[in-house]
């Protein structure tokens, strides 16, 4: 019986990378058809922050698959007859501590971000592969890129304007002076790169980290930049999580917030590599 898993799509960049990995992993360990479902992607965002397809800046090659509303209908009745053949996963339910349980029928649904190191680790070197940007280096700006590629560089992200106000804004001006005396501490000549999409709120807050260079490109550079970086201080964004983790420096640090969400304490708990070295923003 020929087993097929469809794998929702929804989020910015950083978790459609986690997604796309999670299939990657799937189809990897399992021999199974992956499809990966963009429906998310056509709708009227409204008063959410309008997001985009951000695997197609890849050169990746996936299945993808939409269905109308009423194709959307057709597909419940027909599941609900013939539920014995149909699984339906999400975080709820399935996660990677038991995972390894999972019964996989002839057709399984996927919902969820699936955002945890351990799911894909096995194929660590196949995705860096999958997200390389080697056909983007002549859009990068060459004298950043070339400070970046020569230097102790360090990469600093900072998110602002879409998690102001909300349940993300956990990280404040007091991690990034802990997580900087930290990276300090233990790398010397250190060369600052701060990603923002606020660069005004960085020169004025974080004005303690001397000669830094501030760096608002495309998403797309802006990302590349960041992942060519050897060192990473990391803000609770899933972007700059995907960045530090294809970094190839081989005595890459990487400095990550104890903190994702005000209520949500378990979002991305333990899901980074455990030599990542964690600072309490609490």
């Amino acid at each position: 019986m020929n087993k097929k898993a469809i794998i929702y799509l929804t989020g910015g960049l950083g978790n459609q990378l986690f997604q796309y990995a999670f299939a990657k992993y799937l189809q990897s360990n399992y021999d199974i058809e992956c499809e990966i479902n963009t429906n998310f992607y056509y709708r009227d965002f409204k008063d959410q922050t309008p997001r985009k397809i951000g695997l197609n800046l890849f050169k990746l090659k996936f299945k993808e698959s939409r269905n109308s509303n009423f194709q959307r209908n057709v597909l419940r009745v027909k599941e609900k007859l013939f539920s014995f053949n149909t699984s339906y996963y999400n975080e709820n339910n399935l996660n990677h501590n038991n995972f390894n349980d999972i019964n996989l029928k002839r057709k399984n649904y996927f919902r969820g971000y699936w955002q945890n190191y351990k799911y894909f680790e096995s194929i660590k070197s196949e995705l860096k592969k999958d997200f390389s940007l080697d056909h983007n280096l002549g859009n990068l700006d060459p004298t950043s890129y070339n400070k970046i590629i020569d230097t102790n560089s360090v990469c600093i992200h900072v998110r602002r304007t879409d998690i102001i106000g909300t349940l993300y804004d956990v990280v404040d001006v007091n991690y990034y002076q802990k997580a900087f005396k930290e990276l300090s501490s233990r790398v010397l000549n250190l060369n600052v790169f701060i990603f923002s999409d606020d660069i005004n709120w960085c020169k004025k807050n974080l004005s303690f980290i001397k000669n830094s260079t501030f760096c608002s490109f495309t998403m797309l550079n802006d990302f590349h930049l960041m992942s060519l970086c050897k060192y990473f201080i990391i803000t609770n964004s899933t972007f700059s999580w995907w960045a530090a983790y294809l970094s190839n420096h081989k005595e890459k640090i990487v400095i990550a917030p104890s903190k994702w969400h005000r209520t949500n304490l378990k979002l991305l708990k333990d899901a980074s590599p455990p030599n990542w070295i964690i600072i309490n923003n609490n």
